[in-house]
């Protein structure tokens, strides 16, 4: 397909002894490799005509032609047969080599052959600074076709079509150099060229030449290639022995000396990292598209369809930069989360930009951010070895909106979990303040200073709404999450920006009182229950990078808190007693054991609220002796997508007897009965209890003895039977400060099914 015209020339002589000698040349080059496939036939009269000037329509891209052929060898296989076809007007040369013009008014179909051979060459390279000559870079074992039939003229674009597809698509041969890619500073390592067919019935006779190899992506960042299916939205990492293609509209032309052109000036047009098949058409069901994509670890962007301007040390695009949020992650199971056809349909990304960049459309920062991208490359020393390349990304003055369509997680009728990129203050009257858009502060500048400027994506006015069961809004998670490069991403204020708030927990006004309790013991206990509040929410997350699975919890967990503190707690005389303690939570792709096997863990999603509280009440006080009245609650409300919804309620009441004994110290007996229901969508559970504890300080705490008695019945029904079960257990503790710490349980249980 190099369009290099060969001859061949055997000469037959006898010499004075008589024997007759043969002398085969071998096929030699008599042009260069310049997709020239213009003939000359010799017509009556002596006079030359260019009959036909622009068979095929090549675009070479980087390819600019082979030159100094030679090593020309054929390959011992059959030559490939197909049909050819002259078409109407044109003229071609019979089997006596006199010229005859198709004056018939529709094609000629002729048979065509071809034989294999491979040769070495030099190639020009457009923009290659390392492994070039002179421009040139040598090549070894190119693979071509040298046409034995039809006779003095080219083949048609239909049989040059079928000669490419039996090639498995592509004709061409090894290459080992770095480009500069458009002089944009952007460079590429190239491992091999080719001419392949631009579409597979390639009917408008397009071929397009183009560089493959793989892109020289910096190591600050987390940059790699990735591949987008229009058909499926799907987006995957590069495969291992895939290249990429290097390819430029611009078609070459004919002129009037026979010599060839490119019709359009390079400097004009884009060089993309595409398929040659979209080198024309407009994106469709079954392109592919390249992109870069950038990892900050929980946050993700993709630059799709790259290209390079002539000069312009910047990254172009037609598709608008996509940013992947924790959240979207989280429900993606792959590199990237699925993005849609790339054009109109989105799907699971966020297009940063509407404004598709195109060269002098930008005219404010705001829409520059994402969209250009600044490359630093250097060779390092005298033998051309290339340092880390360097990806800077300008910063805008403007931050990018979040998306103002909350984004779903998790939608079923027990549980609904979503994301909202806005968020909404609760003022101290209980009113609510002004919402605020979300924002997206995204920075890459891999030739910072500080590690933490390298990659920065900082997220702001992000709350994770949670609904259980009929509660509505049950709890919302608000605050900014923040990812910068060597450190791990947080749910906290930035500590760039201090103005971003930090995050915080807002409750439905259902869980309203229970957070004014423990703000209240909180506050009567001496500590700053707002920093509790702030400082107790944990989140993680991390991934499989074998099966791209992402996982994520969030917790936030408020110890017991206990009023009076210290000692001061167990005295026979203080006249009330309170503690209580909060947990709620939500978790994605978490492993949840559902069977005794640590093997078999399911990963599920969910969310969970846990609240604990205890009241002691004195009753009666005679001298050293206090009675207690004491309730106690314990209820976790959870919902989960493998479990189901559940509800566990336990509740108690009894009585306390506190006596304070000179000298020896305090002792207490509890006595409670109580009941505890678990419901869930297989099971229901009702259990009764009877409890007795003892405990005894001596010598001022330094001699403790607990005894504790329990005995409770349990009804279990499940799906298909009914459990009965008793169970009573008897534990003993008995610690001398620092020398002696004994502990003894024994449990007795039964259990029969008893329907």
């Amino acid at each position: 397909p190099w369009g290099i015209h060969v001859v061949r020339t055997i000469i037959l002589y006898r010499t004075d002894t008589g024997y007759v000698y043969r002398v085969d040349t071998g096929w030699q080059a008599e042009s260069d490799g310049k997709f020239n496939f213009t003939y000359f036939i010799q017509l009556p009269g002596d006079t030359f005509t260019t009959p036909f000037s622009s068979y095929f329509k090549i675009h070479p891209g980087v390819v600019l032609g082979l030159f100094n052929i030679q090593n020309i060898v054929e390959i011992n296989i059959p030559a490939f047969k197909t049909n050819s076809a002259i078409k109407n007007n044109q003229w071609y040369l019979d089997p006596n080599n006199n010229p005859v013009q198709n004056l018939k008014g529709s094609d000629i179909i002729v048979s065509a052959s071809l034989q294999k051979i491979t040769f070495d060459a030099d190639v020009e390279i457009e923009g290659a600074v390392l492994g070039q000559v002179n421009g040139l870079v040598p090549s070894k074992g190119i693979v071509g076709y040298v046409q034995l039939a039809p006779m003095g003229i080219p083949l048609s674009a239909n049989a040059l079509t079928a000669l490419i597809t039996s090639e498995n698509g592509s004709i061409g041969g090894p290459l080992d150099c770095v480009v500069d890619i458009n002089n944009s500073k952007q460079r590429m390592r190239l491992n091999r060229f080719d001419v392949s067919n631009e579409i597979n019935l390639n009917t408008n006779g397009v071929f397009v030449a183009a560089g493959r190899g793989n892109v020289l992506l910096p190591k600050d960042g987390s940059w790699s290639m990735v591949t987008h299916q229009a058909s499926s939205g799907d987006v995957s990492p590069l495969p291992e022995n895939i290249t990429i293609p290097l390819i430029r509209v611009g078609e070459l032309q004919m002129t009037s000396n026979g010599d060839v052109q490119l019709g359009t000036n390079p400097v004009d047009q884009l060089l993309r990292i595409a398929n040659p098949t979209e080198i024309l058409r407009a994106p469709s069901f079954n392109t592919i598209n390249y992109g870069f994509l950038q990892n900050t670890g929980t946050q993700k962007a993709l630059f799709l369809t790259p290209a390079f301007q002539s000069g312009v040390q910047q990254l172009l695009s037609k598709t608008p930069p996509l940013f992947a949020d924790a959240y979207r992650i989280i429900s993606s199971k792959s590199i990237f989360p699925n993005i849609g056809d790339a054009v109109s349909n989105f799907k699971d990304a966020i297009p940063l930009n509407a404004d598709h960049f195109l060269p002098g459309s930008i005219t404010d920062a705001g829409a520059q951010v994402l969209q250009l991208m600044q490359v630093a490359n250097n060779v390092a020393d005298a033998a051309g070895q290339l340092q880390d390349q360097a990806y800077k990304l300008l910063r805008s003055a403007e931050d990018f909106d979040l998306p103002t369509t909350p984004l779903s997680l998790i939608d079923e009728d027990f549980l609904k979990l979503f994301i909202e990129y806005q968020t909404t203050p609760t003022n101290p009257d209980g009113t609510k303040g002004a919402t605020t858009q979300g924002k997206l502060n995204y920075d890459m500048d891999s030739l910072a200073g500080a590690t933490a400027d390298k990659a920065k994506s900082m997220m702001g006015n992000l709350a994770m709404v949670v609904t259980l069961g009929p509660f509505d809004r049950l709890m919302l998670i608000k605050g900014n999450f923040n990812s910068q490069k060597g450190s791990e991403s947080n749910f906290q204020g930035s500590a760039t920006d201090p103005s971003l708030p930090s995050a915080e927990i807002e409750f439905s006004p259902a869980l309203q009182t229970v957070v004014q309790i423990l703000q209240i013991l909180q506050d009567l206990s001496g500590g700053d229950y707002k920093d509790a509040m702030a400082q107790g929410l944990k989140i993680a997350m991390s991934n499989n990078a074998g099966t791209w699975e992402y996982k994520f919890e969030a917790s936030k967990e408020i110890p017991l808190i206990r009023f009076p503190l210290g000692l001061l707690y167990n005295d026979p005389e203080v006249p009330l007693k309170l503690e209580a303690s909060l947990k709620v939570g939500v978790y994605f792709n978490s492993s949840l054991m559902v069977t005794n096997d640590l093997n078999q863990l399911l990963p599920t999603v969910g969310a969970y609220l846990g609240f604990y509280g205890q009241l002691t009440v004195m009753c009666v006080s005679l001298a050293a002796a206090t009675v207690y009245a004491v309730g106690q609650v314990t209820l976790d409300i959870a919902a989960d997508t493998a479990k189901g919804p559940s509800l566990d309620m336990k509740f108690g009441f009894g009585v306390q007897l506190v006596v304070g004994l000179p000298v020896v110290g305090n002792v207490s007996v509890l006595y409670m009965v109580g009941v505890e229901i678990f419901t869930s969508s297989t099971e229901i559970k009702v259990t009764a209890f009877l409890l007795f504890k003892g405990h005894a300080e001596l010598l001022g705490g330094i001699v403790g003895i607990t005894i504790t008695i329990e005995a409770s019945g349990t009804i279990d029904r499940t799906s298909d039977r009914t459990d009965c079960s008793a169970q009573v257990t008897f534990a003993i503790d008995i610690s001398l400060f620092l020398v002696i710490d004994i502990d003894f349980s024994t449990s007795w249980e039964e259990s029969r099914q008893i329907a």
